[in-house]
């Protein structure tokens, strides 16, 4: 495997105002988050990775500085000679300020971008796709779902998907077992008015459900406490926020 040198690392924090925010166990999200890593090599190769930063609304900008502030500066000129030695050699590094800080959390998922975004590279370095160089029996095709639709306004959030073309939805769930199964229950039948084919799975109350596999359009609805949404309108709201770290220095 090449070997890699770190020689800049690019944090661009983004978000979004869907028309209309989830309402979850959670609380109100109006604004979804992301930040992404672009990381490039001594040699000019350059890979992305992708924090989790979803909660709180300004999770993306706490992430962002961190990595900035204090992570990023550190990386600058470390070599590695294999790309799997970064996350338990980094986790190792940072674990006494993720403790101090109370932050382990934040660390680790800047991290994971880096080692994502690391992983990236030496993918394209051996000449493959990022799936098959990971796992070479990796999948062609990998399923999505539309998430969280709105509580307050189930019905309607839940025809808005199917109607997009989502042919899979996750609940989020978490409020008390009544309310959680009075929800299922009511997302499943209008996933039943709306599509002709439908099978449910971890929904509370579900009234169960097979889903089909003769070649026409099914849905599934899957209840489950992690959370997760499209763009929504794609309107981006903090576009590029930070400043590239080469060679040690702002760039």
């Amino acid at each position: 495997m090449h070997p890699i040198m770190i020689d800049r690392i690019q944090a661009y924090a983004v978000s979004v105002t869907p028309p209309r925010g989830p309402e979850s166990s959670l609380g109100s999200m109006p604004v979804r988050n992301g930040m992404l890593v672009r990381l490039t090599t001594s040699d000019g190769a350059a890979g992305w990775g992708e924090a989790w930063c979803n909660y709180p609304p300004r999770g993306n900008l706490a992430r962002l500085f961190l990595l900035e502030d204090v992570i990023a500066p550190a990386l600058i000129g470390m070599a590695l000679a294999d790309f799997r030695e970064f996350r338990p050699s980094c986790e190792a590094r940072f674990a006494r300020l993720a403790r101090h800080t109370g932050e382990a959390g934040s660390f680790a998922h800047c991290l994971a971008a880096i080692d994502t975004a690391l992983a990236d590279i030496a993918a394209h370095m051996a000449g493959q796709p990022l799936a098959e160089f990971l796992n070479p029996e990796a999948h062609a095709d990998v399923g999505v779902y539309a998430s969280t639709p709105d509580v307050l306004q189930l019905e309607a959030s839940v025809e808005e998907m199917v109607e997009a073309g989502h042919e899979a939805a996750k609940l989020k769930i978490g409020f008390d077992l009544a309310s959680d199964t009075g929800r299922g229950r009511k997302a499943e039948d209008r996933v039943r008015s709306c599509v002709r084919h439908w099978s449910s799975s971890a929904i509370p109350g579900s009234r169960g459900g097979t889903p089909r596999r003769d070649g026409r359009r099914e849905s599934r609805l899957v209840a489950c406490r992690s959370e997760g949404r499209g763009p929504g309108d794609g309107r981006f709201r903090a576009a590029i926020h930070g400043r590239a770290h080469s060679g040690g220095r702002a760039a």
